[in-house]
């Protein structure tokens, strides 16, 4: 069941997201439904409405076998700012 929801945004927010929603052949009410849903993770099985940009980008870019995670990115630069030795565990 829906229900109305009032939010206080800028003007120049509100236009831009309409031009968006009605180039990408959506609602305003959508965007922020979906928004709102990937910021609780409450509908753990959303997918992009088929035919959006996100569901057509979906999967174009590889990662090289070399891409490092932001775990690794992060403990390397905590020892290269504070000179630590990493853990052997």
């Amino acid at each position: 069941m829906k229900e109305k929801l009032t939010l206080s945004i800028d003007k120049k927010s509100i236009k831009k997201s309409k031009r968006y929603a009605k180039t990408h052949g959506t609602s305003v009410s959508s965007m922020v439904e979906a928004y709102f849903d990937s910021l609780t993770e409450e509908n753990a099985d959303w997918r992009p409405k088929s035919g959006s940009i996100v569901e057509q980008l979906s999967g174009v870019a590889t990662l090289p076998d070399s891409f490092k995670s932001y775990d690794e990115v992060l403990e390397q630069a905590l020892i290269d700012k504070y000179g630590l030795q990493k853990n052997s565990d």
